[in-house]
């Protein structure tokens, strides 16, 4: 993935302009999701989510990292340059490394809420006009969604390259679902700016939108490990 998962752009983690979504329709260059696939990523991740057709899976349980790893990957897509993959990382609910963005749960609205908080105190600590224009430029670019799987809750967040080649500047989302004392967080490139904005389709948010709400996690089973 991009910036989102650089240190160097944190912000793009931390910040979001959030607008709320339940997904668009799945464009026809997409495989329609015909069937379901089981990843197991280790004890109490072990789940189902329906794929497109084509799709080719993978998924493993690292002991030493206490981590359970996975994804799936379509070799070629319309408007999109190289393989799209989107990738799966199960945690406890405690790890560290749980992805971070603006949101909170909002239990009165049953639902993830943009977080002011986290653009007010960044903007206040900006240090010039140029990083605050740049903190302001990742708000207006950047999306939350809220996340309802089949027995599961979650966000998703998008965001923009800033920088860069334009030829190559992408749209990148992470996203992590809360299911009782795991959390399952992951990331994909999901389209190149310049191909979306000359085809709506070319931006594959929705779809990776609708994979994650097609998730059920299942009963534990034997662990696959990663050697």
């Amino acid at each position: 993935m991009t910036k989102i998962q650089t240190a160097g752009a944190l912000i793009l983690v931390f910040l979001a302009s959030l607008s709320f979504a339940r997904g668009n329709s799945v464009g026809v260059t997409f495989p329609k999701l015909k069937h379901a696939s089981t990843f197991n990523l280790g004890p109490g991740c072990r789940f189902n989510t329906g794929l497109p057709d084509g799709a080719r899976t993978g998924a493993g349980f690292d002991p030493a990292e206490s981590r359970g790893s996975g994804g799936m990957l379509i070799e070629k897509l319309p408007h999109y340059i190289g393989a799209w993959e989107l990738g799966f990382n199960c945690y406890s609910a405690s790890d560290h490394r749980i992805y971070k963005a603006a949101t909170r749960f909002d239990a009165g609205r049953d639902e993830w809420v943009k977080d002011f908080r986290t653009f007010d105190q960044a903007l206040a600590q900006a240090p010039d006009d140029a990083y605050r224009s740049s903190i302001q430029a990742t708000i207006a670019t950047t999306k939350i969604f809220d996340i309802k799987t089949i027995n599961a809750h979650g966000w998703a967040m998008t965001g923009d390259d800033l920088i860069g080649d334009e030829e190559f500047r992408t749209r990148g989302i992470i996203f992590c679902i809360f299911y009782k004392e795991k959390v399952l967080c992951g990331n994909s490139t999901t389209g190149y700016l310049e191909q979306i904005k000359r085809r709506r389709k070319a931006d594959y948010t929705p779809n990776a939108l609708e994979i994650l709400r097609s998730i059920e996690f299942i009963e534990d089973a034997p662990l696959p490990t990663v050697r």
